[in-house]
Order: C-alpha cells, then structure tokens, then sequence
C-alpha cells in the first residue's frame, strides 16, 4: 500500500506519513530507500512515496487512532479479496458422462463464438469495402461543399464592402 493512499486513508497529510515512515524503517533499521517510488503530483513535480507491504503497513498505523487503524486493515482485506483468483473447477472424474457432457458444453460455447466472431469479421470487411468504394464520392462532395461555402463568402464579402 502506497504513502499516499496511507495519507487519504487516515486523512493525515502525506508528509507526515512519509515522516512516520522514516522514523519506523529507522527504527526497525530497514534501508529507508527500499520501496520508495516516484510519482508526479497535481503541479507536475516529481515526489516519492513508499509503498509498504502489509506488515509495515500495519506496524506504521500501530500507533494511529482506532478508525486510522481500522481503514488500513478494511483497505488490506479488499486489495487481498481482489487479489484471491477462483480456481477453475474440474468436473467430476467419478462420473464420466458428466465431464464428457461437460467438455462437449465447453467446447461448443466456444465453437459457437468463434463463428460469430468469424461472421464480425466478415461483416466489417464488407464495410470497410463500402467506406473504401464511397471515399471518393465523399471526398469529392467535401470539395464541392467548400467551394459553394467559398464562393457564398466571396459573394458576402462584394456585397457587404
């Protein structure tokens, strides 16, 4: 977790945090150059930030209030509920028919897509081919349209001198 999101977490400024931090990798005697990042604020300047793992991020919010403390361990338990991938299932070996079935399902859902992807396809060569065949007519359309518009101009500019 990164200072700053530390800082809009507790509503402490950032400065301070990165202050806390400091004073916690000295303490802990950890190099206070590990986990620092750069990145660029709301007036374009460079400035660092540290990006603390959970253990360090914990340990910094230790000597925080209550809520500070309890708005880190929330914002952990929601980046590790994104983080945990749910394992594919496999079907049940006991019961042949039932992972035939299932790979049969499977393996038709993506046939099936593959021809609708395939008939996209064909649909936007046909389009491309008509914007490619109409280009010219458009083209020359726009040249006519601007020389009316120029010629009008011309016409409103004699009469109103």
């Amino acid at each position: 977790m990164s200072s700053l999101e530390i800082a809009e977490l507790t509503g402490k400024r950032h400065d301070n945090v990165m202050a806390d931090i400091v004073k916690m990798l000295t303490e802990l005697d950890i190099l206070k150059t590990q986990g620092i990042s750069i990145y660029r604020d709301s007036m374009n300047r460079k400035q660092e930030c540290y990006n603390l793992d959970k253990r360090l991020s914990h340990i910094l919010v230790a000597g925080y209030s209550i809520p500070h403390r309890a708005a880190i361990v929330d914002r952990w338990l929601q980046l590790e509920s994104q983080a945990v991938q749910p394992q594919p299932s496999l079907p049940d070996f006991s019961k042949p028919w039932e992972a035939a079935r299932a790979y049969a399902d499977k393996s038709e859902a993506l046939y099936l897509e593959e021809r609708k992807n395939d008939q996209l396809k064909l649909e936007l060569v046909k389009v491309e081919q008509k914007v490619a065949e109409q280009a010219p007519i458009v083209i020359e359309h726009e040249l006519l349209t601007n020389q009316k518009l120029q010629g009008g101009m011309r016409f409103y500019l004699s009469v109103t001198r």
